[in-house]
């Protein structure tokens, strides 16, 4: 645990290692058959040394001092157990380790912030309140550039939580200095990286004036929390959590230690503390189940409004699914759906199954997958049973309208009077797992609190946890809100005709530049891509040649 880069001489041979994120950086050169390393590159580069690489953080390098040669050992990366413990346990849990991560980190001396008025900061400084332990709070920005909204945001969370702060205004007259030595400490022109350090090293720069030694910052919560908008597309937000930890050391690592350090002060990180790592990425493992049979799997939907192109996405999840030999069942939700302020009766509803059933098989037959594993049920063939009603009731008396509301605040519109049948809809699809008798549910990421909620209480009434999935959602072709049924300028129905398409797509809204939230670029990632590949076609766009 901890951050370090070191070199150990033993026996004629040479080990270099860093932690295994990567705080601290360490750079090697091996050539002409002599061998040299140092915490910055361009130490190296004063030498004249041309062949430099940056230590990979998962691998020791032993250096033979004899023979003149190099080997690796490879270490295995942060392992994961699978996390059972229910909501209320894991912040409680969390919430431990991560006053430890913040405690076992404080210096004997002065101790420094950097401060954004941010989630993540700002409870590093509630904690360290909390334990009584003296430091000051440091931020910095460039005069008249969102100087109202980010300074008087910092201004505010200091007052309210009574934190000492200090803050450094850069003047436009003094930028370029300033940007030249960001430039020169991280090595780097890339204009994100840049823009991102020019604080951490102004702020630093004051701290260290301070004569501070060790400064806190929030970074790491964001990566292991899925704080970052591109999760709400991740299918897999687990694992792309850990991918992105893996990475984490080849930028923002890199570049905020080398900032604080060209000051003279130790930037520590209580985010990135190990034990609290493995306890908040819990990875659920479909291996156990993959190795004895195969996997049984649903995906719901209410029949209410007319499926849309947005549907290709879970279908072609299906697809994979199928392929890949699991069970797959396809819940029509018409008890959810009649629950919609009852705009259709069961009869009504029952038709429109037979519709959707239709739809999707012909989706599925466009793309060439075997559906002889596949099985579509009714929500009103079990949802009306007596052992579901108990059921039902149960969950009633461990969940609070709050919980249910929270939970469904993505998927059913939120109202300060909410309709019990709202409230009534994450209830409905925790039970659905263990009446379908499935291993695993997949939805949109706009399931997570649902599936969150199933986790925290379908144990309670005596059921297994079940594992989640999720795939991500195609945004609608207007300026916010995903693909809906019940909006009809957001999608592209399977009735609309040829010209409406080209009409809506004409009126879509879509940026230069903008490539979150963008209708249409996702639906040639998510949808077109994907059926192209498998035809081993490409697509083409002709540019003019001025581009």
């Amino acid at each position: 645990d901890g951050a370090y880069a070191f070199c150990f001489w033993k026996e004629n041979k040479i080990y270099l290692a860093r932690d295994i994120l990567g705080v601290k950086p360490l750079w090697f050169s091996y050539e002409n058959k002599s061998f040299c390393f140092a915490s910055e590159k361009k130490a190296l580069e004063k030498i004249g040394r041309e062949k430099i690489e940056f230590l990979d953080p998962r691998k020791i390098l032993i250096y033979d001092i004899n023979k003149n040669l190099i080997n690796y050992k490879k270490r295995e990366f942060i392992k994961i157990k699978e996390n059972k413990n229910g909501l209320e346990k894991n912040k409680k849990i969390i919430q431990e380790k991560l006053e430890q991560a913040i405690i076992k980190r404080i210096p004997e001396k002065k101790l420094a912030l950097l401060f954004s008025g941010g989630i993540d900061s700002t409870i590093i400084a509630m904690i360290l309140k909390k334990h009584k332990i003296d430091f000051t709070a440091y931020f910095a920005h460039l005069k008249g550039y969102n100087e109202n909204k980010d300074l008087e945001y910092v201004r505010e969370i200091a007052k309210k939580y009574k934190i000492k702060l200090k803050i450094k205004s850069l003047d436009y007259k003094d930028l370029e200095k300033n940007i030249k030595q960001v430039v020169k400490t991280i090595e780097s022109t890339n204009p994100i990286k840049v823009g991102v350090g020019l604080p951490i090293y102004l702020a630093s720069k004051l701290a260290s004036k301070d004569k501070n030694k060790v400064i806190f910052s929030g970074l790491g919560s964001d990566e292991i929390f899925a704080g970052y908008n591109r999760f709400k597309e991740s299918k897999h937000i687990q694992k792309d959590t850990l991918n992105l930890l893996y990475q984490i050391h080849e930028n923002d690592l890199n570049r905020d230690d080398s900032l604080t350090m060209e000051n003279s002060i130790e930037l520590r990180l209580p985010f990135l503390d190990l034990p609290l790592v493995k306890e908040v990425i819990g990875i659920e493992d479909l291996e156990k189940i993959l190795k004895e049979r195969d996997l049984n799997i649903y995906w719901g939907t209410a029949p209410t409004g007319n499926p849309h192109l947005g549907y290709f996405v879970p279908i072609y999840k299906i697809a994979d699914f199928l392929k890949a030999g699991s069970n797959v069942t396809i819940l029509f939700a018409d008890i959810h759906a009649y629950l919609d302020n009852m705009k259709s009766s069961l009869e009504e509803l029952k038709n429109k199954t037979k519709y959707y059933e239709f739809i999707i098989k012909e989706m599925l037959k466009l793309i060439n997958v075997p559906i002889d594993k596949l099985k579509f049920v009714k929500g009103s063939d079990f949802q009306l049973s007596k052992e579901y009603s108990l059921d039902l009731y149960k969950l009633s008396a461990l969940i609070t309208t709050k919980g249910a509301q929270h939970a469904g605040a993505d998927v059913v519109k939120q109202t300060e009077n909410p309709k019990l049948s709202g409230l009534l809809y994450p209830l409905l699809q925790a039970l659905d797992e263990e009446y379908l008798k499935v291993d695993a549910q997949f939805g949109g990421v706009d399931q997570r609190k649902i599936f969150m909620l199933s986790r925290d209480y379908i144990s309670k009434i005596g059921y297994k946890k079940r594992i989640h999935l999720m795939n991500p959602l195609i945004p609608g072709l207007g300026e916010s809100g995903k693909m809906s049924s019940s909006e009809i300028n957001s999608k592209i129905d399977f009735f609309d005709t040829e010209k409406q398409i080209r009409k809506k797509i004409n009126k879509a809204y879509s940026i230069d530049g903008q490539i979150e939230n963008n209708g249409l670029l996702a639906i040639l990632k998510y949808i077109l891509f994907p059926k192209l590949n498998s035809e081993n076609r490409k697509f083409i766009i002709n540019r003019p040649e001025e581009y």
